[in-house]
């Protein structure tokens, strides 16, 4: 047997499990290979697909919970990020939910996973009170790892921008720094009235951050399509909301909209209280948002959705004009998540970009490089 015929064997083995059968892969009627796997990887690959395959039946994930969280750690020692998650999804299908969230020891260990959290957190009001510490462990264990990675850069990309867009000369006389301004008007010093004229004003550095104040909105859709963009939308925000002289809101919305930037001093909190799977309405989130900025056009508006609306792209896009007319910057991010999800809406991006506006895809290591270009382009 050739190597290409060995290879097609192997894979329809680790597809069709230790069965006796018809190999598609060869003439009818040929018996299939009982085993076909070259290789310990491989076999442990066949271990792993063979108790996903049974099940919950007598042998499979009816064994406890430690045997469980073996095979889940199993699953992401041995598969690729991409087949590691679809696996546990599966997994998760065939175990019943409803069982993992009855036991804390599974809670805490497989939601920690990222990954997995917008499936904990739809069903979190719902959450037996024996698993609702090890769930919030869980949520406060990736808040913590993702905060831990996006909060240095964060901060760089917003103090970064207020360094370059400090004003030449302050607006108003209590934001003069008066010592270094007469000692750099000194030549304009007149004798008779005993006084110097200040032709060049010098502002205070608290008035200079001040004056470049930017205020941010993150408006997130909370329909199950973004659960994943949700989660990390907070987790930014939050950071976002602890810099100083940063005005930070976050707003959620399916078909009402709801401010959440009281509650962003704890993200564990807001995550848990979230309540994800509404329907969709992008114009009244961004009417919100437009009446937010009404006496702040040099804030930003990240809309974070997969701009899937009920109302037409017309009136979608008036609701978009609407805010360019008023001076407000909108930026579309249709996922700000890592799991490699595209959105297709080829005809509202292509109508959203006749009026200049760029519709995103960005993994959340990415949101601080957006940040900083976006913040460069006020």
């Amino acid at each position: 047997m050739n190597r290409s015929a060995q290879e097609r064997q192997r894979r329809w083995r680790l597809i069709l499990g230790p069965l006796v059968s018809s190999n598609p892969s060869t003439e009818k009627g040929e018996v299939w290979d009982q085993d076909g796997l070259g290789s310990e990887e491989d076999r442990r690959m066949d271990r792993i697909l063979d108790l996903l395959d049974r099940g919950d039946r007598a042998g499979g994930f009816a064994e406890s919970s430690p045997a469980i969280i073996e095979w889940f750690e199993d699953v992401r020692r041995t598969f690729p990020e991409g087949v590691s998650r679809l696996i546990q999804r599966e997994a998760i299908d065939r175990i019943g939910l409803q069982r993992l969230l009855d036991e804390p020891p599974l809670v805490e260990h497989l939601f920690a996973d990222g990954h997995l959290l917008p499936e904990l957190l739809r069903l979190s009001s719902s959450l037996p009170s024996t698993s609702r510490l090890a769930a919030r462990t869980a949520v406060r264990r990736f808040v913590d790892q993702a905060v831990e990675q996006l909060r240095l850069p964060v901060e760089q990309a917003v103090y970064r921008h207020l360094a370059r867009t400090r004003p030449h000369s302050p607006r108003h006389h209590s934001e003069i720094d008066w010592p270094r301004t007469i000692r750099a008007n000194l030549r304009h010093y007149q004798p008779e009235y005993q006084t110097v004229i200040p032709v060049k004003r010098l502002a205070r550095p608290a008035g200079q951050l001040q004056r470049a104040l930017r205020s941010i909105t993150i408006c997130v859709d909370l329909s199950r399509s973004m659960a994943g963009s949700t989660i990390h939308s907070t987790i930014v925000a939050s950071i976002l909301a602890r810099i100083p002289n940063l005005r930070t809101r976050l707003v959620a919305f399916d078909t009402s909209v709801v401010d959440l930037t009281s509650q962003l001093a704890d993200p564990v909190d807001l995550l848990l209280g979230l309540n994800l799977g509404g329907g969709t309405d992008i114009r009244r989130a961004l009417e919100y948002c437009r009446q937010l900025h009404e006496q702040d056009s040099r804030g930003i508006i990240f809309l974070i959705s997969d701009l899937r609306d009920g109302s037409s792209d017309d009136e979608l896009i008036r609701s978009f004009q609407l805010l360019i007319s008023a001076g407000q910057r909108v930026v579309p991010l249709l996922s700000l998540n890592d799991d490699g999800r595209q959105f297709d809406q080829p005809a509202i991006t292509r109508r959203l970009a006749s009026i200049g506006i760029s519709t995103i895809v960005a993994s959340p290591d990415k949101f601080p490089e957006l940040l900083a270009t976006t913040l460069d382009q006020l």
